[in-house]
């Protein structure tokens, strides 16, 4: 797997939409990982979106509170579902 964070969008049709989070996510990474999730404010605002974290293998504070807020912004189309892979932990 890359070092670097990955953010890949499937769109599943009724089931909604799976964006999913993979690599190492930290400060570092921060402008990459806004600007995925700035394009992402594209997708449909009626579908239901889940959040997949279970890629990550490191996510620092400042990437958590992007994803959080980027989730919150979302509202109740939005549902994180994070399964912390094996390296995985907040910094």
């Amino acid at each position: 797997m890359s070092v670097a964070v990955q953010v890949e969008a499937e769109d599943l049709g009724d089931a909604g939409i799976v964006v999913r989070v993979l690599g190492h996510s930290t400060f570092l990474r921060l402008p990459k990982l806004l600007d995925a999730l700035e394009a992402l404010e594209a997708l449909p605002c009626d579908r239901v979106v889940r959040l997949e974290l279970g890629g990550l293998r490191h996510v620092d504070h400042a990437c958590a509170a992007a994803l959080e807020g980027w989730a919150a912004g979302r509202g109740n189309s939005a549902r994180a579902r994070a399964r912390a892979g094996a390296g995985a932990g907040a910094g």
